[in-house]
């Protein structure tokens, strides 16, 4: 009976083998679980980046349109100036 490397617990040219990774990767093994990781890993970067940013300048514009609601803008639909209203009105901060 031969001695292998993988029997002692160790990939044959890695470290040594870890069991609590063997979900992981049987659940990343199919293409949509793979896709769905990435999409939330992207997501849970761009908030911690936002939030480390803040508003650029086109924000910033629509944000001090958006404290005097009209019917009409110049340079974009009433609708966004009315959501942002309604996002600052709700969360009590631009």
């Amino acid at each position: 009976m031969a001695f292998s490397t993988v029997e002692a617990g160790r990939d044959r040219f890695g470290p040594p083998a870890v069991a609590s990774w063997r979900p992981i990767a049987a659940a990343l093994s199919k293409p949509a679980n793979a896709v769905f990781l990435l999409i939330v890993a992207g997501s849970v970067i761009r908030v911690a980046m936002a939030a480390a940013v803040g508003l650029g300048s086109d924000e910033s514009y629509a944000v001090a349109n958006a404290r005097m609601l009209a019917l009409s803008y110049v340079d974009y639909p009433p609708l966004h100036a009315w959501l942002v209203w309604a996002w600052v009105s709700l969360t009590g901060s631009e």
